[in-house]
């Protein structure tokens, strides 16, 4: 049996058939989209702020804004890259190489601050 979840199909069976995404499901009980979509709307990128409204990491605050409608986003972190919404077709090199040397005008580098060496890029047009 498959549900939808805001937007998530999981399925409701957890059993050799297959697993619900744990971080998608996490995500939606910690940060439920239309709770974070109006925080970010009163504090844009602050990602302390977002993070200390829903008690999670900084990191988790930078990737759930494009899981809640906001804009695009790559968050930066020495061993990984994750990219979500509009910027999900962006490569790991590529991410690396634009949070390192260039940013350009449709993206904007925001720190992270929950760890070292992590950093976000924000797609400035959603």
């Amino acid at each position: 049996l498959y549900t939808k979840l805001r937007g998530e199909r999981c399925l409701t069976h957890v059993g050799t058939e297959g697993r619900c995404d744990e971080a998608a499901v996490a995500a939606w009980l910690v940060a439920p989209p239309e709770a974070f979509a109006e925080r970010y709307r009163q504090v844009g990128l602050n990602l302390t702020a977002l993070s200390d409204a829903f008690s999670v990491t900084e990191t988790c605050a930078a990737i759930r804004i494009p899981e809640a409608g906001g804009p695009g986003a790559s968050i930066i972190t020495p061993t990984r890259v994750y990219c979500r919404g509009s910027m999900a077709w962006l490569g790991e090199e590529d991410a690396r190489r634009i949070a390192r040397h260039s940013h350009p005008r449709s993206v904007r580098k925001v720190a992270v601050r929950d760890e070292p060496g992590r950093v976000a890029l924000v797609s400035r047009g959603g």
